[in-house]
């Protein structure tokens, strides 16, 4: 995708998210230029979660704000290595058994007491705090990764 259709989708995406209500935004979006498992006109989500997994596809994500997350950016792939080293110390489990996408309290057992535990934990090793709303217990390593990545690029840019 270049740049002029990337920017045409993000002015449509904005101009419907500015005519409905806030639930039904379109928070975020991804792309690839590979093509994707379809069956019958339909994408095959398990496949393309099966393809992601196994990185066998490169999907670029943005998210309301514009902010591109691309996996193989360097620095995201060292933050988010580094936050599922605190999910591990948090939860007592092996950094190999945490995946990308795992819930901290469904998927990886944890409970609100750890999960402030590991809070505390990212924002020692990043030396930032978080603010922590309704919305916090949703995060995974590749979400909370994300915040760490967009507040190091927001301090980068004002420097």
């Amino acid at each position: 995708m270049d740049k002029d259709n990337l920017n045409k989708l993000r002015d449509k995406i904005k101009l419907n998210n500015s005519l409905v209500n806030l639930h039904a935004q379109i928070t975020k979006f991804y792309f690839t230029y590979e093509s994707l498992p379809m069956k019958n006109g339909k994408i095959q989500r398990k496949e393309l979660k099966k393809m992601w997994y196994a990185r066998a596809i490169k999907l670029f994500e943005f998210d309301r704000n514009d902010h591109a997350f691309v996996e193989e950016d360097e620095m995201f792939l060292q933050i988010l290595n580094d936050v599922k080293d605190c999910f591990s110390k948090s939860l007592d489990i092996v950094i190999d058994k945490i995946g990308n996408n795992d819930h901290f309290i469904s998927d990886l057992g944890g409970n609100s007491l750890e999960y402030y535990g590991l809070l505390n934990l990212v924002s020692n090793r990043f030396s930032f705090d978080f603010l922590v709303n309704e919305n916090s217990f949703e995060y995974t390593p590749f979400i909370l990764s994300r915040v760490v990545y967009n507040k190091k690029e927001s301090s980068r840019e004002r420097i």
